[in-house]
């Protein structure tokens, strides 16, 4: 930000503050004065910096105009404070470093802050910043900030876990988070300068450079981008899903189905850890899809429920409150029920499931195995799931563009599979959905390949 930008932001402050105090726009302007003001000061040669008209000489007018407002307004405005001295650094271990104009200290002991001092946590340190309104930082593993007042912060880069028993703040180049008496939230700024805010207690306001704000209540999170414009607006709760809404979660759920058959696969070759870790991984994918229900209709995501805090039964809970939908209501219950079924049976994946060369009937196996360990009320959602690979061989066989292709296609994988029970199941399954003339084929199919007199799968309409 340029200074011609901070003396208009000034001006309109001033004008808006004649009329009706605003403590939050006070704030943001300060901030970002002071950092402008550290930037500049620090490019000044020391011994220049102690002849306070020297230093202001070398100041472009719209700099000096806005230091002189800064020290006017950090000393005698309400809510500021004239101390030099700001807060105390704890160091935990590793490398802290202070930097102080041209001094770089390290921190040994507990050692008082400043107003302007960097600070630096190197790689695999850690260190406690607390101030005095009871605002507790801890900074961990390449932080950079610097301390801008008592209980504020710049955070330029690295992540801060924060602890408010009364008030706090901590600013980024995207905006800034004020935090409540009890508030418990986490704050990450990336290499790019995106900045991610969690809460994980009571609540906290997050502001952007443009008078935009969000309250963030316990397990929430928010991103702050370049293009993020923050509307404190609540999505209607009664308000029905979106078709883009809809397509997201559907897509979400074919990932944390394929993730929990890799999963199972690696189980069944002795590969623990990696299917642990597959395992996991679907699991949070399902879970997010709460985020995608609390999302705006068009996905334009501002504010989002933290996916480590939704527990797996929130989704179908969330999920039921937007849409009646029973084919994606019944999938999302079929996968909390399998995932239900992989906790409590870790480890008994001794099974074997013979590859026939037709995945999509491999994945159907695999699922009806699974399914097997849970009980009898579980083993009822099994068709969901199953269907669902169904589907996906009739979508094999339409990607054909000639119907002798089809058909073709059809004869050759069907000869892949066994003559089993779990066989007969899935091509009557195959033959329900299947257009009419296919359909007859894969009757006489059936009847060939299983021996059976009369085929006492679903009747076709015509």
């Amino acid at each position: 930000m340029i200074f011609p930008d901070i003396e208009r932001k000034l001006r309109a402050f001033f004008r808006r503050e004649s009329i009706a105090p605003n403590q939050a726009s006070s704030t943001r302007i300060r901030r970002q004065i002071l950092e402008k003001f550290i930037e500049e000061h620090r490019k000044i040669p020391f011994f220049e910096r102690i002849f306070f008209f020297s230093t202001f000489r070398r100041l472009s007018p719209a700099l000096a105009f806005a230091s002189v407002v800064f020290l006017v307004w950090f000393n005698f405005f309400p809510g500021t404070s004239g101390e030099i001295l700001a807060g105390t650094i704890f160091p935990k271990r590793g490398l802290v470093e202070i930097i102080r104009g041209e001094e770089t200290i390290i921190v040994q002991s507990k050692t008082r802050l400043r107003v302007g001092d960097f600070i630096r946590i190197g790689n695999r340190a850690e260190a406690e910043i607390h101030f005095p309104d009871k605002f507790i930082s801890t900074a961990r593993d390449r932080t950079l900030l610097r301390v801008m007042d008592e209980n504020a912060l710049f955070l330029e880069s690295g992540k801060l876990s924060n602890r408010s028993f009364k008030v706090g703040e901590i600013a980024t180049g995207r905006g800034f988070v004020r935090s409540f008496p009890g508030s418990k939230f986490e704050i990450s700024v990336s290499e790019s300068g995106e900045a991610q805010i969690i809460n994980s207690k009571n609540k906290i306001i997050v502001f952007d450079w443009d008078d935009g704000r969000a309250e963030l209540s316990a397990g929430e999170e928010i991103k702050l981008r370049t293009d993020t414009s923050l509307v404190d607006s609540e999505v209607p709760g009664d308000l029905r899903l979106s078709l883009a809404q809809i397509a997201a979660i559907r897509a979400k759920l074919v990932i944390a189905r394929t993730k929990i058959i890799a999963g199972i696969t690696k189980a069944m070759a002795g590969e623990n850890r990696d299917s642990e870790r597959d395992f996991r991984s679907a699991e949070k994918t399902f879970r997010s899809i709460v985020q995608v229900l609390m999302a705006s209709r068009n996905l334009e995501i501002v504010k989002r429920r933290n996916i480590a805090m939704v527990q797996r039964n929130e989704v179908f809970a969330r999920m039921r409150k937007k849409t009646d939908n029973p084919e994606l209501l019944i999938e999302i219950r079929a996968l909390e029920t399998l995932f239900d079924i992989l906790q409590r049976n870790r480890g008994k994946f001794a099974f074997v499931i013979p590859k026939t060369g037709v995945e999509t009937f491999d994945r159907f196996a695999i699922i009806d195995r699974v399914f097997q360990l849970g009980t009898e009320q579980e083993q009822k959602f099994s068709h969901a799931l199953k269907q669902k690979y169904v589907v996906a061989f009739l979508n094999q066989i339409q990607d054909e563009p000639l119907k002798i292709d089809q058909i073709s296609t059809m004869n050759s994988k069907i000869t892949l599979l066994p003559n089993s029970k779990l066989a007969k199941e899935f091509l009557e399954n195959l033959q329900s959905i299947l257009p009419p003339d296919l359909a007859g084929i894969l009757r006489e199919k059936i009847e060939k390949t299983f021996h059976v007199a009369e085929f006492s799968g679903p009747e076709q309409k015509n």
